[in-house]
């Protein structure tokens, strides 16, 4: 996959006053120090991107300067997302099973039940 060659129809990037040339140096950057996403998410969220535009995915934009490549960023930052909630997902759901472990039986108590009582319309209630 050549990543350059993909990358080529979304270069244009800024405005038509103050163009910047879109480069993958510069997706990086823009997503780790102005977005403050880790390296290893952006990186993987952009091989993840990547090979979805090597499969034949493209974007379009809405026709103004260098939408294009603002949606490919926009696509790669949503796949940060997604891999950080699944990272965060696991760190909680770990931090959880360790903390709790084998006595989260013991901790789970069985709701008490009051004895059938006639006044009360012949209804259980949990306490």
């Amino acid at each position: 996959m050549n990543f350059d060659k993909l990358l080529e129809p979304y270069k244009d990037g800024g405005t038509e006053e103050i163009p910047v040339e879109r480069t993958m140096g510069t997706i990086i950057d823009y997503l780790v120090n102005k977005k403050g996403y880790s390296l290893d998410t952006v990186g993987a969220a952009i091989f993840t991107v990547f090979f979805q535009m090597d499969a034949g995915i493209t974007f379009k934009g809405d026709g103004s300067y260098g939408s294009e490549g603002r949606q490919l960023v926009t696509a790669i930052r949503m796949v940060c997302d997604e891999y950080n909630q699944a990272k965060l997902t696991a760190v909680s759901n770990a931090m959880f099973i360790e903390k709790l472990g084998s006595d989260l039986k013991e901790m789970i108590v069985p709701p008490k039940r009051r004895p059938f009582l006639s006044w009360w319309r012949g209804k259980d209630v949990i306490t």
